[in-house]
């Protein structure tokens, strides 16, 4: 079952076997890449690497709740930052952001969290891994760097 969390009321999120489910929350930066690709590529792919991940995952257990997070366009990206458009976060924000993310899913006591990324800027990956560190729950990261999605 796979779940966009800003289409469903909280109730049906609340019915959820919150052991078992898995929260998908795409986070990268909307930055520069050129004059020919659109600031938000590293957003745009990280949002449709997570629906084809749940999409996979909801093919192999259908009856495992997935729940597709709203993308959050943030992330560090201080290389591009001097071009029209990046818009780039503090590590320490960034980790902050995350770290307050995963507390309220926790909060409500899910533990399974997958943050699905598309930048590997050192201190955006950074900022993550540390987020990771700082919370009691199944938090994974996973940097795609192209759109060949193999287990």
């Amino acid at each position: 079952m796979i779940f966009n969390l800003e289409a469903i009321p909280w109730t049906e999120l609340d019915r959820l076997d919150r052991l078992q489910a898995l929260v998908m929350i795409p986070l990268s930066p909307i930055e520069a890449h050129g004059p020919h690709l659109p600031l938000g590529t590293d957003i745009i792919a990280a949002a449709d690497i997570a629906a084809q991940a749940a999409a996979r995952l909801n093919a192999e257990d259908p009856q495992r709740p997935v729940v597709l997070s709203p993308a959050l366009p943030l992330g560090c990206a201080a290389i591009t930052a001097d071009f029209s458009g990046t818009l780039s976060l503090r590590g320490s924000t960034l980790r902050a952001v995350v770290c307050d993310i995963c507390r309220a899913w926790v909060g409500h006591g899910f533990k399974n969290l997958l943050i699905c990324n598309h930048h590997l800027d050192p201190v955006h990956m950074k900022a993550i891994l540390s987020a990771i560190r700082l919370n009691e729950c199944n938090l994974f990261a996973y940097a795609v760097i192209d759109h060949d999605i193999r287990y």
